[in-house]
């Protein structure tokens, strides 16, 4: 039966025995490959056998001294397209034709108080959606079909791993969310990060990764992960019987920060470009684009929905969704996509009709990054910009209702319009609120503004937060840290939730129309985030040398918010919201 044959390959993996060639190439052919599954379970691991016998006629694995190594979506990527035609895919499972795409996966929006002298300040919020990992296998001996573990992930176009907790991490991080056990999956395969297969596990490699919410040591397992594909209708998301499969190499995390014992997600997906990805094999974006062929567009977009306006948040993959947009999209070019991130240039910031010097070198730039709640800016432009958006406030205040100064941020052909409904956080913060250091290695705090609007010094250097009875409206901004001569702003939730975004890898860029959602955000809307990633490895070309830069990036400590950016086309201005 198919789980007789899928529990002997799975004892299989393990064994020294493994380096057969028989064994090699099933578990090879296993392990690639992405198709839309409809059958049942059952149905699913009859599939998978027949494609592991089909494949044992052809070399699937290439041997080493390590062992046999794991290839990643190269025999797949060559024959996705002639698949896609002839209506099967590689792994003889019904191909996705053109007309089934894009596939939507509803995203949860979650958000978690900020608790400070028992008092609510701010909410941390994200986005996320749920996958399935890995390929059970059924008993029909005692009727047992054991079910695909499932994880709720955050899609991080700022990063580029799929990472989850491992059943063996016995951290109190780990223990607060879904953690998988590779010996529940018939495809899982612990590998080294070339690609070798691990023969002993207390000699392995193993991976760090950091975030701005923490970091992560992870071992690396070859599977399969999988998203449930969903069918759009009047705006509401409603389930197909489908799942969108694709192999990738995971990183299932030992050791988990505390961090990321108060996130309300399991893991995270990277959508990133490879380049800050270990290596492409690592890279879940890959993949995906690979497998796909021609069969879709080469594309993803987000609509992030804020929780007053009664719509459902989605990720689309293989195009985008019309149905979501107020306005045409206006596309943008990523700059420089070999280093990895989706970065646009940023000509010029202006502040209440001031052009600031910040950007007048040309050297700003903007990183589009779904894990990121905030508007990141430049730490030794911090404390100017806190300083001329904060406005005074009583304790009940709804800072998104008071007057302040407009931001312009110019990209290439648009530009991004904020007002204080979309760049406040919505509850004041008591004057003297610790938010974070400059460049000079100074607290920022909450400035203290008398009635006529002027701000009063602060303490900079003092360590304890004051006990003013002064309140204040201040505008959700976080430092970004990094080298010397380089501006970087990131664009995250605040301008996702505001307005639609179609990443396009082959096109390399990046188009935003006005999302369709209600204006108003009430009180007690979504505040802040939680910022994914803080490090991520960039390289540039100067002067044909290969330079290695380091972006780190820290949040403010809890005190992040999640609004909304306003955007507004240059050639036909957008309705503000």
């Amino acid at each position: 039966s198919s789980a007789l044959v899928l529990r002997t390959l799975r004892e299989a993996m393990v064994a020294p025995q493994a380096q057969s060639a028989m064994t090699e190439h099933t578990l090879c052919r296993l392990g690639l490959g992405v198709a839309l599954i409809t059958a049942s379970a059952i149905a699913l691991q009859d599939q998978l056998t027949g494609a592991a016998s089909a494949a044992a006629t052809s070399r699937g694995t290439e041997e080493g001294d390590a062992g046999p190594r794991q290839k990643v979506c190269d025999d797949t990527a060559e024959s996705a397209p002639a698949a896609a035609a002839a209506g099967t895919s590689p792994t003889g499972t019904a191909a996705v034709a053109a007309s089934q795409w894009p596939h939507f996966l509803p995203l949860t929006h979650s958000k978690v108080p900020v608790i400070q002298n028992n008092r609510t300040v701010s909410h941390k919020s994200v986005y996320y959606g749920r996958i399935s990992v890995g390929m059970p296998a059924f008993a029909p001996e005692n009727g047992f079909l054991a079910t695909q573990q499932e994880f709720k992930v955050v899609f991080d176009t700022g990063s580029a791993h799929a990472i989850v907790a491992s059943v063996d991490c016995q951290e109190p991080a780990c223990h607060k969310h879904q953690r998988y056990n590779s010996s529940m999956s018939t495809t899982a395969i612990d590998i080294n990060i070339d690609g070798s297969w691990v023969m002993d596990k207390q000699s392995r490699d193993t991976v760090t990764v950091g975030f701005g919410t923490g970091s992560v040591y992870a071992d690396i397992v070859r599977e399969i992960l999988c998203i449930s594909s969903v069918k759009e209708s009047n705006g509401d998301a409603i389930n197909l019987p489908g799942k969108l499969c694709s192999a990738t190499h995971m990183l299932v995390a030992r050791q988990m920060s505390v961090l990321f014992e108060t996130a309300t997600f399991d893991g995270i997906v990277g959508l990133s470009f490879p380049k800050l990805a270990l290596s492409e094999d690592f890279s879940f974006l890959t993949c995906f684009a690979r497998v796909m062929g021609s069969a879709a567009p080469p594309q993803f977009a987000f609509f992030l929905a804020d929780d007053e306006s009664g719509r459902s948040s989605e990720l689309s993959l293989g195009g985008h969704n019309p149905a979501r947009l107020l306005s045409p999209l206006s596309w943008v070019p990523v700059k420089e996509p070999a280093e990895g991130h989706w970065k646009v240039a940023m000509p010029s910031l202006d502040v209440g009709g001031r052009n600031l010097e910040i950007c007048q070198d040309g050297g700003c730039e903007g990183i589009v990054d779904t894990g990121t709640s905030h508007l990141g800016v430049p730490v030794e432009d911090l404390r100017l910009l806190v300083g001329m958006l904060s406005r005074p406030a009583l304790e009940t205040t709804d800072c998104r209702r008071v007057e302040g100064l407009e931001v312009v941020i110019q990209l290439q052909g648009l530009h991004l319009t904020l007002s204080p409904r979309e760049y406040m956080r919505p509850l004041p913060l008591r004057a003297g609120t610790l938010l974070n250091k400059d460049s000079e290695d100074k607290w920022v705090m909450v400035p203290e503004i008398d009635e006529n609007g002027t701000v009063l010094p602060d303490q900079a250097n003092d360590l304890e937060e004051s006990n003013s009875s002064r309140f204040t409206c201040t505008p959700r901004l976080f430092p970004v840290l990094l080298k010397p001569g380089r501006k970087i702003f990131l664009l995250g939730e605040p301008v996702l939730q505001r307005y639609y975004s179609v990443f396009d890898w082959r096109r390399e860029a990046i188009g935003f129309g006005l999302a369709d959602q209600r204006p108003e955000v009430d009180e007690g809307g979504l505040d802040e985030s939680i910022l994914l990633q803080t490090t991520a490895s960039v390289r540039l070309d100067a002067g044909g040398a290969r330079l290695e830069e380091h972006l780190a990036v820290t949040s403010m400590e809890g005190l992040e918010d999640a609004t909304s950016l306003g955007l507004s086309l240059k050639a036909a201005p957008v309705p503000k919201l």
